[in-house]
């Protein structure tokens, strides 16, 4: 499961001549088995090292679980929401000693100014905001992509090409770079410098 191999592994009790004493990540480990792993043939008596979340499995749930990161989008939302309230706090001032002085009714001017500021905050930013969200996700769902969180919609409108793959299909679990070519398929070295 932490792998995402699609045949089964073969370990062993003890490590035998031909395997590499040092593997490159403990996941390639040929005597551990994993929290998650399913057993397809053979018998074992094992050796409890680690549990909930000291074991890898553990820590990749915990990850999952905790604080997602802000996507572009929720960033651009944030700082249009404090852009707005710094004008506010600079504006209802201003327009309540502007007023209070031209009209001598500091009562008046008060009441002006905060309405101002009730008129300058978008009460319905939220809502329009969602609403075209959700259309955007219907539009995607059309085109047989389902999105869990609408916040994350942006951030596919901003992606040029996405590639996913499950370990073990058509991938190693190891990243291999073969050659390095430009978009006339010669190689290049400019562009193993850029990636």
């Amino acid at each position: 499961m932490l792998t995402g191999e699609s045949i089964p592994v073969e370990k062993y009790p003890i490590l035998p001549a031909k395997v590499a004493a040092s593997p490159a990540s403990l996941l390639d480990l040929p005597t551990a088995c994993f929290m998650g792993s399913n057993v397809v043939s053979g018998a074992a008596t094992a050796v409890v090292v680690a549990t909930g979340n000291g074991t890898y499995f553990g820590a990749v749930a915990k990850d999952i679980v905790g604080a997602r990161p802000l996507t572009s989008f929720d960033k651009g939302i944030s700082r249009v929401s404090w852009l707005l309230i710094r004008f506010i706090l600079v504006m209802t001032p201003v327009v309540f000693l502007i007023n209070g002085f031209t009209k001598g009714n500091w009562l008046e001017a008060l009441l002006f100014a905060a309405s101002v500021a009730v008129g300058l905050t978008p009460e319905m930013l939220p809502m329009v905001v969602t609403a075209n969200l959700a259309k955007g996700a219907v539009v995607m769902a059309r085109r047989k992509t389902i999105v869990k969180r609408l916040n994350a919609i942006q951030n596919f409108g901003a992606m040029d090409v996405l590639c996913t793959d499950k370990t073990g299909t058509l991938t190693q679990n190891r990243v291999i770079l073969q050659r390095h070519l430009d978009i006339h398929g010669n190689d290049d070295s400019q562009v193993l410098e850029y990636a």
